[in-house]
């Protein structure tokens, strides 16, 4: 369902804006963040999207940018990648954003299988898009 702004019957949304992080500029791989929010009554709600094609300074200059346009009641989601620099990425970032509530944890799994159970949600209309 889209709608123009979130509902009015929300007086606490939970939002978290994850991240998938790319680093070439120009071609190749996006870096995409996407926020999200739960409602009390359990439906998902889509609040923006922000992505481009980012060298690694622009691409953090932009992620905390977008952490500030978001507020500090949101949460900051960051992918670790499996070993040592995806540890450093990490502890980077969070030091970056400091001030804010910065989540991480390694991922797991294809993209595809990742996105099933919020495409399943998508599919019986428990997500708006704003």
């Amino acid at each position: 369902m889209t709608v123009d702004m979130v509902p009015s019957t929300s007086t606490y949304i939970d939002w978290v804006r994850g991240w998938d992080l790319a680093s070439v500029e120009g071609e190749g791989d996006w870096t995409a963040g996407a926020k999200l929010g739960r409602l009390a009554d359990g439906r998902c709600v889509i609040g923006g999207m922000s992505r481009g094609r980012w060298g690694p300074d622009r691409r953090d200059a932009v992620i905390a940018a977008t952490a500030q346009m978001d507020g500090v009641s949101t949460r900051v989601g960051v992918p670790q990648d499996p070993g040592q620099a995806g540890r450093t990425q990490v502890l980077y970032l969070t030091r970056e954003l400091a001030g804010y509530r910065v989540v991480s944890g390694p991922e797991t799994g294809d993209k595809v299988t990742r996105a099933e159970p919020f495409a399943a949600q998508v599919n019986v209309g428990n997500v708006i898009l704003v």
